[in-house]
């Protein structure tokens, strides 16, 4: 990739990070505190910034728990994923970002 659209496409993605990050500062009045500190204690646990969580959440499931039937994965199901909670993290035998990076 050339510089110029490396440069271009970064910019685009700082922007819509800045934009969801004020949306959802937005939002975060109406969510309740319990959440909040489950934001906060994730972000210190794993070293990610509370605003990058937060957003991602946000935009996945609007910050409501899908219930597990929703997305759970069941072998044969093609449409089942295995996406689970407000970050909807996989785990199927494809993928698995539930268990993180090997440490």
């Amino acid at each position: 990739m050339h510089r110029r659209n490396f440069l271009r496409s970064s910019g685009t993605g700082l922007a819509g990070a800045v934009l969801l990050g004020s949306a959802s500062a937005r939002v975060l009045a109406q969510t309740r505190t319990s959440l909040k500190s489950e934001f906060q204690s994730t972000a210190a646990k794993y070293e990610v910034p509370k605003e990058l969580l937060m957003p991602m959440g946000y935009v996945n499931t609007r910050w409501e728990m899908p219930p597990p039937e929703a997305s759970d994965y069941v072998p044969g199901d093609i449409h089942g994923r295995g996406a689970y909670g407000i970050m909807q993290l996989v785990q199927n035998p494809w993928e698995d970002t539930l268990v993180g990076p090997p440490t």
